[in-house]
């Protein structure tokens, strides 16, 4: 038998085989996904519904409170009107006594279900200082509210309050005559001119919790009705399914028989030619050519090999460039980095230790250089400089910026002798503002700090204030109002001063730590960071106390860190370490 004849054959057999294969699993998977979709619908209704019930108690709550509010403050403006009619308020006999102030102060709180209304609470009368006047219960009247403060220490709560604020509304729990706990929600509106306080007392149960029932009932009653409908929809969709699938199958069969005869004479050349070059392609060999013949599809096809030939040199050309490119910018990348970091003090000599200090700082950079930088240097035989700052920006430009603003402050304060901070911060800014065509800016706070006497001396650039923690309080310093650096010629900065005192502890840092974000946009703040501190005593490495709150900053960012972070600590110590 030919291959042609052999191949319309198989053609046929294959095409019915996979027309009645593909039908029974589209029809087995359509029904599994119709199923699985009305479950999910059914499901989503049934959360609308609930989240609709939820809304609607929580609306109705809101409204029905609003509403005892408001009933409360009608009566108390009705017994306002009755009061004045009394000559003397502090005859209480007199108020007791009156049959319609009586009678408003005891009005019910009514509920209207199902079109009649239902005593759902009620309103009393008492004394500025918690004496029951009036109330629909005898037993009460005469008695001080105060008598059950333990017992209901809420609804004393807000009485108490009613003797200090013109309204006053809350939640309590009551236990009835029959020993159980009922929810009441309590208003007090104090009648202006008068000593005396309206009470609206209702039971949440019946004036709120009625109509939320119908509402609820309502819904799954709705719901019920949505699900059947869907079920049957369903169905009738999975019929008319069927259908299709039986009359295209037949359809695809007949046409596959049809098609089976002219396909296997015009198509076994050509796919053998396009294996052939298929293979070669698969080996790495890019410069073979099919000829374009046969069928519109296999010629297109053998068309689209040739130009995917052409294209993979071009594309492992390109490829190898990018490569190289880019191997040589991460190299200069991390050369770049590795100067950065060589213009960071990596920590104090011995000598420098004996100077009764501690001192430890530390930078994570959110690219591959840093924008941030900090530095330490003695300008003297008992001065210390101290520097954080942090730069417009990021990557490349602003560890340029760094390193220039770096190198000019370190210049200024060793050479400049007696100039104080602010002197050095106004003469690096009115450099930096000069041919700042790119606009940049950088926040600094520099600080000398006498080794002595423990007196810190420091000027702000506009960045972050300084924490302090000293036994056990945290404390904030350091803010002066001054504007970034490279922002305005002829800039001013004032000048200020803390005493370090022995065992104190003091963290600068830039916003990368406050403003650090975690995936839902909250900030970390500051509050965290002191948080953290306070943890500490001063007998707590600085190193350890930067890495724990490093730590706590990476784990809030979720290794998504958008902005360097740098912190550094000082403490002044009480003796020489390893005396």
């Amino acid at each position: 038998m030919k291959l042609k004849h052999k191949f319309m054959i198989s053609y046929v057999a294959v095409i019915s085989g996979i027309v009645i294969i593909a039908t029974g699993i589209v029809n087995h998977e359509v029904r599994d996904l119709s199923e699985a979709s009305t479950d999910i619908a059914c499901e989503g209704l049934e959360d609308i519904v609930r989240d609709n019930h939820k809304l609607s108690r929580q609306i109705l709550t809101m409204v029905g409170k609003s509403r005892v509010r408001v009933q409360t403050r009608a009566v108390a403006a009705e017994l306002r009107i009755l009061l004045r009619s009394l000559p003397d308020l502090s005859d209480i006999t007199a108020v007791k006594g009156n049959p319609e102030i009586r009678k408003v102060a005891t009005e019910d709180i009514l509920i209207e279900i199902d079109g009649h209304e239902e005593r759902a609470g009620y309103f009393d009368l008492i004394s500025d200082d918690g004496l029951a006047i009036i109330h629909p219960n005898p037993e009460v009247e005469g008695c001080n509210y105060s008598i059950w403060k333990d017992e209901y220490p809420q609804m004393w709560e807000l009485v108490e309050r009613s003797f200090t604020e013109d309204e006053v509304s809350g939640d309590y729990t009551f236990i009835n005559s029959e020993g159980l706990a009922v929810d009441k929600f309590l208003v007090l509106n104090r009648i202006p001119g008068t000593p005396f306080i309206v009470c609206g007392n209702v039971e949440k149960k019946l004036f709120f919790e009625r109509a939320h029932a119908a509402i609820s009932a309502k819904g799954d009653e709705k719901k019920s009705e949505v699900e059947k409908a869907m079920r049957v929809a369903l169905a009738e969709s999975m019929r008319d399914f069927r259908w299709h699938c039986t009359v295209t199958g037949t359809a695809l069969v007949l046409a596959g028989v049809l098609l089976a005869f002219w396909q296997a004479s015009s198509l076994t050349r050509p796919i053998q030619d396009l294996c052939s070059n298929v293979r070669k392609i698969g080996q790495g060999d890019f410069s073979g050519h099919i000829t374009e013949h046969g069928p519109c599809e296999i010629s297109e096809l053998a068309a689209s090999f040739n130009s995917l030939g052409r294209e993979l040199d071009k594309y492992i050309e390109n490829l190898r460039r990018e490569t190289a490119v880019r191997q040589a910018m991460e190299s200069e990348m991390e050369i770049t980095r590795r100067i950065q970091n060589s213009l960071l003090p990596s920590d104090l000599t011995e000598e420098q230790r004996g100077k009764l200090l501690e001192l430890q700082a530390k930078i994570i950079s959110a690219k591959e250089v840093s924008g941030d930088f900090f530095d330490f240097f003695f300008i003297n035989h008992k001065t210390l400089a101290l520097i954080i700052a942090d730069v417009s920006g990021k990557s490349l430009p602003a560890a340029m910026f760094m390193a220039v603003t770096r190198t000019l402050l370190r210049i200024l304060c060793l050479e400049t002798g007696q100039s104080t901070p602010s002197d050095i911060l106004r003469a690096a800014n009115d450099y930096l503002c000069k041919d700042n065509d790119s606009c940049m800016f950088v926040t600094t706070f520099l600080a000398f700090y006498d080794t002595h006497s423990g007196r810190m001396t420091f000027a702000n650039a506009g960045h972050n204030d300084v924490i302090s923690l000293k036994d056990g309080k945290i404390e904030r310093f350091g803010i002066l109002g001054g504007i970034a650096l490279g922002v305005l010629p002829g800039a001013k900065y004032k000048e200020d001063s803390h005493v370090v005192n022995p065992s104190e502890t003091l963290l600068l840092y830039t916003d990368g730590a406050t403003e650090a974000q975690n995936t839902q946009e909250e900030q970390f703040g500051i509050t965290r960071i002191e948080s953290i501190l306070a943890k500490f005593d001063s007998q707590t490495p600085l190193g350890q106390i930067i890495d724990s709150i490093n730590k706590e900053l990476l784990d809030f960012q979720e290794n998504s860190q958008f902005d360097d972070i740098t912190l550094m600590a000082l403490r002044r110590m009480q003796v020489i370490r390893g005396r």
